[in-house]
């Protein structure tokens, strides 16, 4: 009976692992949308409409911290260790290139 007792206390203790999924593509949507709308709100401060697209969004990049932490948060959501990690960087090294399109399209907006 305590063998008994000792394996199912041993199961429902912290020893069984929580599997967290992956985010849906409608989560990813939704922050990358959040972030971009963001962002042309920076770029649309930011512009002088003199400098070259990459300063702009050089400059932007810093903006949006809160939904950038949001946007890596959801696209790591599920991973562990060192893929995590990989997120973060291609992320991070990556933004100021994928806010480049965005400041073209603010530029190209009536005003």
């Amino acid at each position: 009976m305590r063998k008994l007792v000792w394996v199912l206390l041993l199961g429902m203790s912290g020893c069984t692992q929580v599997e967290v999924k992956e985010a849906t593509d409608a989560e990813k949507k939704q922050v990358t949308t959040i972030y971009a709308d963001c962002s042309a709100q920076a770029i649309q401060a930011m512009d002088d409409g003199k400098s070259d697209a990459y300063t702009v969004a050089s400059a932007a990049s810093t903006a949006c911290g809160r939904e950038f932490e949001n946007l890596l948060a959801v696209y790591s959501k599920g991973q562990t260790g060192s893929a995590k990690v990989k997120v973060r960087e291609r992320f991070t090294t990556h933004r100021k290139e994928w806010l480049v399109p965005i400041v073209l399209k603010v530029r190209k907006e009536p005003k």
